[in-house]
């Protein structure tokens, strides 16, 4: 009616941080920071990735802020599972060690970037620091989905600022990578395509101007394979090509 506000019931249910695998909850940990939803083992129904960037992990051997994130496994005809898995860079086999500040579950993706059928889940980790002077680069881990979910640990880690061929002095170039991910298929052949967000990063336009923090986007094309890292040197590889695309604007703080 005119005038009246309508009030409906709606079913729903709260999940929070809680305590896994000797990861106990703590002030600052920003619990579902960001989110994605994807079919990570195949069964036909929606699966919930939470990330956690600013967790410290395992007690007793806690690196502050190193990040991770869970998953919650949907089931068909009933939703999403009592339980949730515990992803971070502190499993066994992780391509990179969890340091200070990392940042691991900043941002996350989701996409079949292989085409196996089966979701995949991209994971930012824009604290990730790299070389000798240990500038932050920022790193992306893709965990591939299998039939009995996600792999414990990441088989592919992307580091943009090499991935993209682009190797400036001075560390200049795509640094922070990470703050934000999307997938697409961008191409239309029935692989997800990953979309990394880079926006204070340095670009050189024209080719002799520096401008600093002036943003970039890196897109990574899925193909059978999955999304690879090219070489240092190289845009393009037989299973993944990188295209930069700049933007001139001032980064969101």
């Amino acid at each position: 009616m005119p005038g009246y506000l309508g009030v409906s019931t709606v079913r729903g249910r709260a999940y929070g941080n809680e305590p896994l695998f000797f990861t106990p909850p703590q002030e600052g940990d920003h619990f579902a920071f960001s989110l994605a939803t994807g079919d990570f083992n195949g069964d036909g129904a929606e699966d919930l990735a939470s990330g956690i960037p600013d967790d410290d992990g395992v007690a007793g051997f806690e690196v502050i802020n190193a990040g991770a994130f869970v998953v919650r496994y949907g089931v068909p005809g009933a939703g999403l599972a009592s339980q949730s898995t515990l992803f971070s860079q502190f499993t066994s086999g992780s391509p990179d060690p969890q340091r200070e500040d990392d940042q691991f579950g900043y941002a996350l993706a989701a996409g079949d970037f292989n085409g196996d059928q089966i979701d995949d889940l991209a994971v930012s980790v824009p604290g990730h620091r790299e070389g000798f002077f240990d500038y932050t680069y920022g790193a992306v881990a893709i965990h591939y989905g299998t039939p009995s979910g996600l792999e414990p640990a990441a088989s592919e880690w992307l580091v943009p600022h090499f991935t993209a061929g682009m190797v400036p002095a001075a560390g200049r170039g795509l640094r922070i990578c990470g703050q934000d991910l999307a997938t697409g298929d961008f191409d239309h052949n029935g692989y997800a395509d990953l979309v990394i967000g880079c926006p204070f990063s340095y670009i050189y336009y024209p080719p002799d101007s520096l401008l600093e923090e002036a943003g970039a986007v890196i897109v990574l094309l899925g193909a059978p394979g999955g999304c690879r890292r090219p070489t240092r040197t190289s845009s393009r590889s037989l299973r993944c090509r990188a295209r930069r695309e700049i933007r001139k604007s001032r980064p969101r703080t």
